[in-house]
């Protein structure tokens, strides 16, 4: 089932033995379920959740925002294809998120794949990646 555009607010997700993450759902999207940010070892990573399987080993996803397109690469994390992971140090995409409005336009290797809401992720990602970046 996707949500309909332009999506559900970033939120805080509770995670057991780690610290917390910042996750947003995605809307529109015949592929992608969610995306969330958090703190591995230091740094920040971004997290895409798929509905169904990707066979590549790796892939673009681009965020559209209205000042300019963000891409991060990403790889699969998982046999099933279906959760995968990039980093995001050094690329812009914690300013867009954090200065944007309204919501953005995501691809994956090009493709259209629908939305996301930009509301709450201001607060929601220095909650969350407080610990591996200064926002």
């Amino acid at each position: 089932m996707t949500n309909a555009a332009p999506g559900t607010p970033w939120e805080i997700l509770p995670v057991q033995g780690r610290a917390p993450v910042a996750y947003v759902e995605a809307a529109a999207s015949p592929s992608i379920t969610s995306f969330s940010l958090y703190c591995e070892n230091g740094r920040p990573y971004m997290a895409m959740l798929l509905n169904k399987p990707a066979s590549s080993q790796r892939s673009t996803v681009t965020w559209n925002f209205a000042g300019g397109l963000v891409d991060i690469p990403v790889q699969r994390a998982n046999n099933a294809g279906t959760y995968w992971v990039g980093g995001i140090t050094g690329t812009p995409l914690l300013q867009q998120l954090l200065t944007q409005k309204g919501m953005v336009f995501l691809r994956i290797d090009g493709r259209l794949e629908g939305q996301a809401s930009l509301i709450n992720a201001p607060s929601t990602l220095r909650a969350a990646l407080r610990q591996c970046v200064k926002l």
